[in-house]
């Protein structure tokens, strides 16, 4: 080299040599999972035939969702029924037994009246009997005590 260039190297300031820049891979912006589209109920417009069909749709289900509704309320209300017709049967067969007891009852009361009738006729027969035996003998007693007092 020569000696000016060393000289005015020496008096310049050196500027240090910039080295290159090691390559950082850049960032990458992560990328997010995709989100699973929700299918929301979409705005069909219910004059077209996807709109009629959603419509369609969506009545089946509520009248599928009120059958059913209706059909757990009748099985319940059909076994509070044949609760309740056991119960009225039970009533009504203790009713019957009640009611056999007490036309029993009246039965041999009836039997015991009718007995008891029957030995005061047959009483009032015998004194039926003994007042006809008697009638004639009084009569002849009478007209006796009528001729002996009249005369």
């Amino acid at each position: 080299m020569s000696k000016e260039k060393t000289e005015k190297e020496a008096t310049e300031p050196k500027r240090a040599a910039a080295m290159p820049a090691k390559k950082v891979p850049a960032v990458k912006p992560m990328r997010r999972a995709a989100k699973p589209v929700e299918e929301g109920p979409r705005k069909v417009s219910p004059k077209t035939v996807r709109g009629k069909i959603a419509a369609i749709q969506t009545a089946a289900v509520t009248i599928q969702k009120d059958v059913e509704r209706i059909q757990t309320d009748i099985t319940g209300k059909t076994e509070v029924f044949k609760m309740a017709v056991s119960d009225i049967y039970s009533a009504i067969e203790e009713q019957m037994k009640e009611n056999q007891e007490a036309a029993a009852t009246i039965q041999s009361g009836v039997r015991a009246i009718q007995s008891a009738i029957r030995d005061h006729m047959k009483k009032h027969q015998v004194a039926v009997v003994a007042m006809q035996s008697a009638i004639p003998e009084q009569m002849k007693e009478n007209q006796a005590y009528v001729r002996d007092f009249y005369g």
